[in-house]
């Protein structure tokens, strides 16, 4: 379910642990940090996909509402 998140990118979902799904031009990656490096990096996850009749909802001030709908086609 794509949402607008507060960074105003779309988040397409939530990860495993809590984190937030975002979508760039090599597929969908969740952003972490690294105590090592003390910086954060795109960790790129390869099979993820968001659901097939996921609704779109947006970010309006600090309330989600319901932009739309998308239709996703199924791979024949």
């Amino acid at each position: 379910m794509p949402t607008k998140s507060l960074v105003g990118k779309v988040v397409y979902g939530s990860w495993k642990d809590g984190s937030d799904i975002y979508k760039d031009s090599k597929g969908y990656y969740v952003v972490q940090y690294s105590p090592k490096r003390n910086e954060t990096y795109k960790k790129h996850l390869a099979k993820w996909k968001p659901a097939a009749n996921a609704p779109l909802l947006c970010l309006d001030g600090k309330k989600w509402k319901r932009c739309g709908t998308t239709t996703r086609r199924k791979r024949q």
